[in-house]
């Protein structure tokens, strides 16, 4: 079989070896696209990064000021280091989809039936029921194996 090229050698994805390019929806050779994707994922993990700091930075500040502040500004320090870090990750993309699950599994948890309180104590019920008759069982035939041991080895 001979190899089909483009009549367009300029068009990139005529070949393996030079895959189509596809940037801002349009297709082409010249956009380079690894640059672009490199910058966002470093700003990303700049922003990770400094919400992560900023975070600890509250907990530091915390265990560095025991002794000079009261309590209730020190928990503040806290309080305020973690709802900036968290504004930080909530600015990057995964940090967008994590607060998209967190939104989703909150929905779901709404939609849980709960039993009531008389479902509670007749499950509790039969389960405690059953528990004392599969206990009685498996002591009759651990009594009746037993008694056969006895009986064809003898001790």
């Amino acid at each position: 079989m001979a190899e089909q090229r483009s009549p367009k050698p300029q068009v990139g994805g005529s070949i393996p070896s030079w895959p189509a390019i596809i940037f801002d929806g349009k297709i082409g050779s010249n956009c380079n696209m690894s640059n672009v994707e490199s910058s966002q994922n470093a700003g990303e993990k700049l922003r990770w990064w400094l919400a992560i700091g900023v975070m600890i930075a509250g907990v530091a500040a915390n265990l560095y000021f025991v002794d000079t502040y009261p309590t209730i500004i020190r928990v503040l320090m806290v309080v305020a280091g973690v709802l900036i870090g968290g504004f930080l990750g909530y600015t990057t993309p995964k940090g967008k989809e994590f607060a998209r699950f967190v939104r989703n599994a909150n929905i779901e948890r709404q939609k849980i039936v709960w039993p009531t309180k008389n479902e509670t104590i007749q499950s509790t019920i039969i389960v405690i029921v059953m528990v004392i008759v599969i206990s009685f069982f498996l002591f009759m035939l651990d009594t009746l194996f037993s008694n056969l041991v006895d009986y064809f080895f003898g001790s």
